[in-house]
């Protein structure tokens, strides 16, 4: 199945939620692991493409 989805700007959507959650004093929609998370893999996939081989991402 094929799902087409409409053009977004991620950036100010996930901006829009967490300042909506700050300003109604609720939890923030994406947690800081989150960010970590995905930084460790930019981190992986540098690395990666640095030495030319597999790099693991735990």
């Amino acid at each position: 199945e094929e799902v087409i989805l409409g053009i977004c700007n991620q950036y100010t959507i996930q901006g829009d939620l967490f300042s909506r959650a700050v300003l109604e004093d609720r939890e923030v929609p994406t947690p800081l692991e989150d960010a970590v998370a995905n930084m460790q893999m930019i981190d992986a996939l540098v690395r990666s493409a640095r030495s030319g081989s597999w790099e693991n991402f735990c």
